[in-house]
């Protein structure tokens, strides 16, 4: 049976019955359970707990947790959709109900990514030619759902001069100005009036930054996030009583 006939086929929702749970069928046994790779069976000399490269085919595979018996699986990143799947069927969502949820974060998604390319903040050192390049990668991996470190990578790939550091910083700061924005956004549309700024404060922490801890604004004269590359501050409503 294919993915696609697993999740139209007949609907069974996981009953009660003398004290033992029935188990949906369209939640099954995927994934290894013993630390072998999902691509090549390569074995490993331990259970791999978080996402790794396989040292014989070069695959990434997933450390996950299944909804079957709650196992932990190593399984392909093409499979991560399907697991997430198997959680929501566990979790009670119908298959309507998933659809709606996949079509409302598709759309959550592009409100971001469009935000990522409009952004106009500039770098020092680097062409807006090479900035704009940036922004396409760092926009289509966050439509695909890929981490910071996949998205580092593929911007050293394609732009020259540039290390993986302040690529992983760039990306960073691009993501956090999208997400102020987005914010402010929402932020409106429900009616808030002032934004307080929430800082990181550790021995990173800049002078600037510290300086606007806990610091209120007008929703319409806001703070300006990103202050600088890696900045790690955010706006979180504020509302007097």
């Amino acid at each position: 049976m294919g993915f696609l006939d697993w999740l139209l086929g007949k609907k069974t929702v996981p009953k009660q019955d003398a004290g033992l749970t029935v188990k949906d069928p369209r939640i099954t046994a995927i994934g290894n359970t013993e630390p072998v790779c999902p691509y090549c069976n390569y074995k490993f000399d331990k259970m791999p707990l978080k996402k790794k490269q396989c040292p014989n085919c070069k695959n990434f595979i997933r450390s996950r947790t299944r909804p079957f018996d709650n196992q932990k699986i190593l399984i392909r990143e093409d499979q991560i959709d399907e697991l997430e799947m198997q959680w929501a069927f566990k979790n009670g969502y119908s298959v309507s109900q998933i659809n709606a949820l996949k079509k409302e974060n598709l759309q959550s998604a592009q409100e971001y990514a469009n935000q990522i390319k409009r952004n106009s903040r500039e770098y020092t050192g680097i062409s807006r030619d090479n900035i704009k390049k940036i922004r396409e990668i760092i926009a289509d991996y966050y439509l695909e759902g890929k981490k910071l470190g996949e998205t580092s990578r593929e911007i050293v790939r394609l732009v020259e001069d540039l290390d993986i550091e302040r690529a992983s910083l760039i990306a960073r700061t691009e993501i956090s100005d999208a997400n102020y924005r987005q914010s402010l956004n929402k932020y409106r549309k429900i009616g808030i009036e002032e934004v307080e700024m929430l800082v990181a404060l550790d021995d990173q922490t800049c002078d600037i930054c510290r300086a606007l801890s806990g610091k209120q604004f007008p929703i319409n004269d806001p703070p300006k996030i990103p202050v600088h590359e890696g900045c790690r501050c955010i706006i979180i409503p504020f509302i007097r009583h």
